[in-house]
């Protein structure tokens, strides 16, 4: 099981939390599956799945996309459901910031984040 991060005491660290722990339970719900069948998924414990959705524990950079291959997600999709577009700099940041993440994993995932955002831009446009 992976180790807990819990989550800041600053404001903008607790929101993104809670807007990313808010998307992936939206995103479980809309499944029909439970938080024990996505933490059996992902190697993580109910509980932590749980403090993830709540926004209670940080999600580290790779269990997000566990999650999101969990389920069956596009990349970068919990990034764009929780509307964190306009906090890029914030969460490109705390890519970046990850000691669990490799140079190669992390300069993948910035790939993959700045592709979900430029594709919510062009559905924004229409």
């Amino acid at each position: 099981m992976g180790q807990m991060q819990r989550a800041p005491d600053n404001d903008a660290a607790r929101r993104l939390n809670e807007r990313v722990g808010g998307a992936i339970a939206k995103a479980r719900k809309a499944r029909d599956i439970s938080q024990t069948q996505l933490g059996e998924a992902i190697g993580e414990a109910q509980a932590t799945v749980s403090d993830y959705e709540l926004g209670k524990t940080t999600v580290p950079i790779p269990v997000v996309v566990k999650i999101q291959h969990a389920l069956d997600l596009g990349d970068g999709a919990l990034f764009v459901a929780s509307d964190l577009v306009p906090e890029a700099k914030d969460i490109l940041d705390l890519i970046r910031r990850d000691p669990t993440i490799t140079d190669d994993r992390r300069d993948l995932i910035i790939e993959i984040y700045e592709s979900g955002r430029m594709r919510a831009r062009r559905q924004r446009k229409g």
